[in-house]
């Protein structure tokens, strides 16, 4: 089947009336592999494809069977809105500084796993930039750490990351990972955590 009859039968094939399923992790690994095998071959080119709302099913999917996601050479991270608000509260905390915002108080407790027993964190997301163009971005920050990791695919276009509406960093084109201080997130933090949702909010600028 050519790449633009998968895309086409994407929809139909996979967020069915099993979708729901695979998302509640009620079918069968081996059913959902089959299903997935022919976008996992060529993930990558097939993600970047797809609408927005289907890339994020397909995510949390392979989230809930990452054995499937294994078989392919793939490892879907955690929700990069969710984590960088997580990174955002350790960061205040170790500066010692407040953390004013009421909607924190529920995550603490997440917040202390991440970093007490894993001491890592990173996060993953597909966005589309400005100019309507698919990217994905991924972050990972290593406790005690002074800088924190940031990739992206594909790394064609030069491109502005934008954290809380300022300017985290920026990517010249053929780029694919950067690193940023500490000490300059610590100078986002105001506006990190968005008070409707509780995530962080995030933006992909093309220059």
């Amino acid at each position: 089947m050519k790449k633009n009859e998968l895309l086409d039968r994407f929809p139909e094939l996979v967020f069915g009336s099993v979708r729901q399923q695979m998302l509640l992790g009620a079918v069968p690994a081996e059913m959902v592999r089959s299903i997935l095998e022919p976008f996992l071959d060529n993930f990558w080119d097939f993600m970047l494809q797809l609408p927005s709302g289907l890339q994020a099913d397909l995510e949390n999917i392979l989230r809930i069977y990452p054995d499937v996601a294994a078989d392919f050479g793939l490892r879907m991270k955690l929700p990069i809105k969710k984590m960088l608000s997580q990174l955002a509260k350790h960061l205040k905390e170790k500066a010692g500084l407040p953390d004013v915002n009421d909607l924190d108080l529920a995550a603490e407790k997440q917040e202390g796993l991440y970093f007490h027993r894993l001491g890592k964190v990173e996060g993953q997301g597909f966005f589309r930039t400005d100019s309507g163009n698919s990217v994905y971005l991924a972050f990972s920050f290593t406790d005690g750490a002074d800088f924190v990791i940031f990739s992206r695919k594909p790394a064609i276009a030069a491109i502005e990351i934008k954290i809380g509406g300022k300017q985290a960093l920026a990517m010249q084109p053929g780029q694919s990972e950067k690193s940023i201080g500490i000490e300059e997130l610590l100078d986002l933090k105001n506006g990190w955590i968005s008070q409707e949702t509780g995530e962080t909010s995030i933006e992909c600028v093309e220059k």
